[in-house]
């Protein structure tokens, strides 16, 4: 009996994998076909034929170090360019709200963000194709970049929940910031959460079913060696328990709560990096004094940049249209 339901278990996972294999395919199939349209390497080359700062930072890097490594750092200065031109064009839009007499921005806000959150999908997913899959040469997955932006995604959104815990010790945001407001943060976390889980358990899925050569190895290398364990706590304590938490209605209207469910979600997202990436350099289980000092130090960076903004800033753009209009103002 017991080899009999292991038979059909077995059976139905095959099925399975294999429709989400066919489905994957095709989609697969479809996302080739714009990315050979929208491919990087064809922006870099026209890029490389400009007189511009990216056409002179090609040549100088491919006299000393051949075109290839000159691709890839003219890449890396496109995807720069990109997310610092919508960083730079939301947060002018923002700034102007924070002026008297300040113009309505809702339609240019629109204008940047409805393509602007398209075109960061594509350029993380290019990020990650070249700074983690890369370590790994020879495996590929068409679902990679998406686990890393969801990821992205889910560290943003706990990010936000603890600044805005902590601005919540000052005004105005002590009057504004009501339960209802951190409800529904809390449902963004746990929905961002649940899609991290689906889309790194559809990885896991389709490259079992399929058992390739060249796409379990990268899989072996995390479950052996000591990175089982690592992996272990990534499934326990970066889905099982903060998904088991956020499930409680109570917990998400308590911004002091979820601050704390959020932090130990970001250090677990920073487990998570770890586990996809050290693996690749080290077969074994290795921790380094240099790693903290990667976190601390590029990290604090962008702490004191972001802290030196928000103090420059009013917490409240009171000017803004939109402002006045949840505030009820006649004006």
């Amino acid at each position: 009996m017991h080899d009999r339901f292991n038979a059909l278990a077995t059976a139905v996972l095959d099925d399975l994998a294999n429709q989400l294999g066919l489905i994957g395919g095709a989609v697969a199939q479809r996302i080739d076909q714009w990315q050979r349209r929208l491919a990087l390497g064809e922006i870099i080359a026209a890029a490389a034929r400009t007189d511009t700062f990216l056409g002179e930072r090609y040549h100088r890097i491919a006299r000393r170090r051949g075109k290839r490594r000159a691709i890839v750092a003219v890449g890396n200065s496109v995807l720069t360019i990109i997310w610092n031109l919508l960083s730079y064009l939301l947060s002018k839009y923002s700034r102007e709200g924070d002026q008297p007499g300040a113009r309505d921005n809702t339609d240019r806000f629109k204008v940047v963000a409805g393509p602007g959150l398209i075109l960061y999908g594509f350029t993380v997913s290019f990020a990650a194709i070249d700074w983690v899959m890369s370590l790994d040469p020879s495996w590929i997955s068409t679902i990679f970049g998406l686990i890393i932006l969801i990821g992205e995604v889910l560290s943003a959104m706990c990010f936000a929940v603890v600044v805005e815990r902590i601005l919540f010790n000052y005004k105005p945001m002590s009057d504004m910031l009501k339960p209802d407001f951190v409800h529904d943060h809390g449902k963004w976390m746990l929905a961002f959460l649940m899609v991290w889980a689906y889309f790194n358990f559809s990885q896991w899925l389709i490259i079992w079913a399929g058992n390739l050569p060249e796409e379990i190895p990268w899989y072996i290398r995390r479950l052996n060696g000591g990175w089982e364990y690592v992996g272990l706590f990534l499934v326990v304590f970066q889905f099982a328990v903060p998904f088991a938490l956020l499930l409680s209605r109570q917990l998400k209207r308590k911004a002091r709560t979820l601050a704390w469910v959020a932090s130990w979600i970001i250090f677990m997202r920073m487990i998570d990096l770890y586990w996809h990436v050290e693996p690749a350099l080290h077969p074994t289980f290795h921790l380094s004094w240099l790693h903290f000092a990667v976190i601390a130090g590029i990290g604090g960076l962008w702490m004191a940049y972001f802290c030196h903004n928000l103090r420059l800033r009013p917490l409240l753009p009171v000017h803004a249209p939109q402002t006045l209009r949840f505030l009820g103002s006649p004006e």
